[in-house]
């Protein structure tokens, strides 16, 4: 007689002032539509800001959990993903934050209930991870307009949609562009920009981004620098963003690249995975290939 397969231990960690959408039903759900004759199933909850990091490096420094969920929006992600890279501890996703880019890239389903039952064929997958001056980022991250707009979208009240286009239609013509140096496969040139962002997975959120067609397992990422453009070009130019046409834009520029150095006048607001951050005048890019397992539906059933 076959012997029965040993419980995966999983653990959920939830963030309870994610995104937009209440996080009180979460236990119960979880209870509900997880397979329990095939994970022993934790959760924990998130009471300050890096507290995920903290919960998930214990997590694997002990031994404890086969894998972490992250319950939560991309800020969330990234704090239990950092934590995962490079080990054998996979990454899940029930996505509940504002933008959701990675899951959404992933294909994770919106809805909670449907993001749990993924959960349950541990259907796994190693995607690549990017590397900015030793801080890992999963989507995105990048300096110019989309880091002033990380920054100011943090401090809304109105997380959704609409306070994600309010906050990026405003404060368009009091933004200055950024002046780097840049090195990038075996070529160095100055750019005069109005955002430079480095594309994992391509999703700002929302389903919204700059390269739709990256790839978060082909070794690569890309860069994308989108030109400063006149003050009459600003409605256009926001348009396309919104509708996820802005890489078609003449605006735009897309480099395919593993690793990149910056070399900017001063340091600079920036944005890694959306959750503002301030970064040295001088930082370094790159990719780390297929270093995280994550879950994620299994298109064969």
């Amino acid at each position: 007689m076959k012997a029965k397969a040993p419980k995966k231990r999983i653990l959920f960690i939830v963030n309870p002032i994610a995104g937009v959408r209440s996080k009180v039903g979460i236990p119960d759900l979880i209870e509900q539509e997880i397979d329990k004759q095939q994970y022993d199933c934790h959760i924990a909850y998130t009471q300050f800001a890096g507290h995920a990091v903290f919960l998930t490096r214990e997590a694997v420094e002990k031994q404890l959990y086969d894998v972490v969920v992250a319950v939560g929006g991309d800020g969330s992600v990234n704090e239990v993903a950092s934590q995962l890279v490079d080990t054998p501890v996979a990454l899940g996703i029930v996505p509940l934050g504002s933008g959701n880019g990675l899951a959404r890239k992933l294909g994770i389903p919106m809805q909670q209930r449907a993001a749990i039952q993924t959960l349950n064929h541990c259907h796994t997958t190693p995607v690549d991870v990017g590397v900015i001056n030793n801080r890992y980022f999963f989507s995105n991250a990048g300096i110019g307009y989309s880091a002033q707009v990380a920054a100011r979208f943090a401090g809304r009240k109105n997380r959704g949609m609409s306070g994600y286009a309010f906050t990026i239609a405003t404060g368009l013509s009091r933004y200055h562009p950024v002046s780097c140096q840049i090195a990038c496969n075996n070529s160095n040139f100055e750019v005069h920009a109005f955002d430079i962002t480095f594309n994992n997975s391509g999703q700002f959120g929302y389903g919204m981004g700059l390269t739709p067609n990256s790839n978060l397992s082909d070794g690569q990422m890309e860069l994308s620098i989108v030109r400063h453009f006149p003050l009459y070009q600003i409605f256009w130019v926001v348009l396309l963003f919104l509708i996820n046409r802005l890489y078609k834009s003449r605006y735009l520029k897309e480099i395919e690249m593993q690793q990149a150095s910056l070399c900017c006048s001063t340091p600079l607001q920036a944005q890694i995975d959306g959750d503002p951050v301030f970064i040295d005048d001088r930082f370094e890019v790159q990719i780390k290939q297929l270093a995280l397992k994550v879950v994620v539906p299994d298109k064969d059933r």
